[in-house]
């Protein structure tokens, strides 16, 4: 069995990475696991012999390999061949990028492939929120946003984050986090973002109005806001089917629901 595990984002990625070790653990034993850097000199040799060695004492083998597009796809294809033949020869890939078309026979069965993408909008809002749940860490919606923006495409930087906040025992606010140090966050997008919840009709349309002034994205204020105004989560929700349908843009979407 082959599993690839691909993408930017190796937080996450590495997460499933340690899943996969630690059930191939639970069921067999630790002393079946190898380690193959293709990036060494013996890289391909190395692999080769494990690959091709067996043990009397274990069951079954798992080789980690690392730095695979340093080899050619000939020779990688043919170094993993017995992977796909024997059932209890396991490989598991790790890479920061996804396959250029030469080396796609990683992406198609029988090897099974995940993609970790660094995410985006509402998925990475959920992602910050479910860090700081799991770390009993208390965020307002300001200090929620300031933490998504400070650590935007950096999955590691904000887990390390939410850690050091853990037992602040308080709810947090974007203020304690700037007090704390916090850097990286643009100060005008956090209150123009609240600005758009504002029981002043004017008040929403003036932000929204600097928003765009400011160039940010409207899909991306549309998943922002919609993961933190959990009030009109169902009008979000029918706004960004349209979208996806074609019927309207998010520009249009956003207009729309501050109107409402």
């Amino acid at each position: 069995m082959i599993i690839f595990l691909y993408g930017p984002d190796s937080y996450r990625r590495d997460d499933k990475k340690r899943f996969y070790i630690a059930e191939f653990e639970k069921k067999y034993s630790a002393h079946g696991i190898e380690h193959v850097d293709l990036e060494a000199a013996d890289g391909l040799q190395v692999l080769n012999l494990a690959a091709r060695s067996r043990s009397l004492f274990e069951l079954a083998k798992l080789v980690l390999i690392e730095n695979v597009f340093e080899v050619t796809p000939k020779k990688l294809k043919i170094a993993l061949e017995p992977f796909m033949k024997y059932k209890q020869l396991n490989a598991l890939i790790v890479a920061d990028k996804k396959p250029v078309k030469a080396y796609d026979f990683l992406l198609k069965a029988p090897v099974t492939s995940a993609e970790f993408e660094n995410l985006e909008g509402a998925a990475w809002i959920k992602f910050v929120q479910t860090e700081a749940a799991t770390n009993k860490v208390d965020l307002d919606a300001g200090a929620l946003a300031l933490l998504a923006r400070a650590y935007e495409k950096d999955s590691w930087g904000l887990v390390t984050e939410v850690q050091k906040l853990a037992g602040a025992g308080k709810k947090l606010t974007a203020a304690d986090l700037a007090a704390l140090g916090l850097e990286g966050a643009a100060p005008d997008f956090f209150p123009l973002v609240q600005t758009l919840r504002s029981a002043n009709m004017g008040e929403r349309f003036a932000a929204l109005a600097r928003l765009e002034h400011d160039n940010e994205p409207a899909a991306k204020v549309f998943n922002i806001i919609s993961a933190l105004w959990a009030q009109k989560t169902p009008q979000f929700a029918a706004y960004d089917r349209a979208v996806k349908m074609g019927k309207m843009d998010y520009e249009e979407a956003l207009a729309d629901l501050l109107a409402s």
